[in-house]
């Protein structure tokens, strides 16, 4: 083993040993460079879509993209879907955003991904057309949102409704139905919507 002595003053290395240490401090840098790199990318990765599969939560079964945005509306303390075990949890849930992003991607909805939002009074599913067009609404897909008074649909590419879609929303005030290719409503699907401004 050889010591080196490294007077304060100065260094006493020699050119082999000098340039030996710059070359491992170069390789570090770019092993932290391409690290960063690739955390980067994994964070911009969109989550894989499809149904949530996580046993004993009550997003088991949602969509990724629905549970994702649970996750975030619930706040930073929860991050993994197993921590969602009970509906109460749901219940306290106000507002739920979906908005076209790196980490949105939705390319369809189930009946069941806004069961338990007892407590939502505004639902704001907003989508960039390059996406492309979310496949038509499921029948149903509303009814548990009695006390919603906002609901925005837009940029969802939408061609029709279902009969009977809003039919459970009788304290809507607001209805946007921005951007989307409806072309033929079902007869009397605004017939409930008695408190709609």
């Amino acid at each position: 083993m050889t010591i080196f002595d490294i007077p304060i003053g100065g260094t006493i290395m020699t050119k082999l040993y000098k340039t030996r240490i710059s070359s491992l401090l170069a390789i570090g840098l770019l092993a932290a460079i391409l690290a960063q790199q690739t955390s980067t990318a994994q964070i911009l990765i969109p989550p894989p879509e499809g149904p949530v599969n996580s046993p004993g939560s009550v997003l088991h079964g949602r969509t990724t993209a629905v549970a994702d945005k649970i996750l975030e509306a619930l706040g930073p303390s929860i991050t993994q879907y197993n921590q969602v075990t009970n509906l109460a949890q749901l219940s306290g849930i106000t507002s739920l955003e979906m908005h076209m992003g790196l980490r949105v991607i939705i390319s369809s909805l189930q009946a069941g991904d806004f069961e338990g939002f007892t407590n939502l009074q505004t639902l704001e599913i907003n989508l960039s057309a390059l996406n492309g067009p979310l496949p038509n609404l499921p029948s149903g897909i509303f009814d548990k949102l009695t006390n919603l008074q906002w609901l925005v649909l837009a940029r969802l590419g939408l061609t029709n409704l279902p009969s009977g879609i809003f039919d459970k929303l009788t304290n809507l005030q607001v209805l946007e139905l921005v951007d989307n290719q409806l072309t033929n409503l079902p007869s009397g699907i605004f017939d409930k919507l008695t408190n709609l401004r």
